[in-house]
């Protein structure tokens, strides 16, 4: 009976409550950048809500003097007029042989719509 009522509980929560709204996702890998090299890439970003549309954007990655630390400068355009990013990546626990890694990514963000700005 309490787990019918707890289920019951949540389905009622997520139904009311107010609506999320997501607007980056982050997928990485644990692969660090060496030292004295960049990494220059670009990837497509696809909105899926009332302003719909695509952004293209650019980012670099730069190593720093910590082997398990690297940082991204992100830029891009499209749908959204200007987006922003600077993000720094910490993998405390490399990928050794068939152990993932694991790490944190710490991002923020500017981005311009229109005259709105989050």
């Amino acid at each position: 009976m309490q787990k019918i009522s707890s289920s019951l509980l949540a389905l009622t929560l997520s139904l009311i409550s107010s609506m999320a709204f997501g607007y980056n996702s982050i997928i990485n890998t644990g692969n660090m950048t060496d030292p004295g090299t960049y990494k220059l890439g670009s990837e497509l970003q696809f909105l899926t809500d009332d302003s719909s549309g695509a952004n293209i954007l650019l980012y670099l990655d730069l190593p720093t003097k910590s082997q398990s630390m690297d940082y991204r400068i992100k830029f891009g355009t499209g749908a959204t007029d200007v987006n922003v990013n600077v993000a720094a990546k910490w993998i405390p626990v490399p990928d050794i042989q068939n152990q993932p890694a694991l790490g944190l990514i710490l991002d923020a963000d500017w981005i311009n719509e229109d005259d709105y700005n989050f």
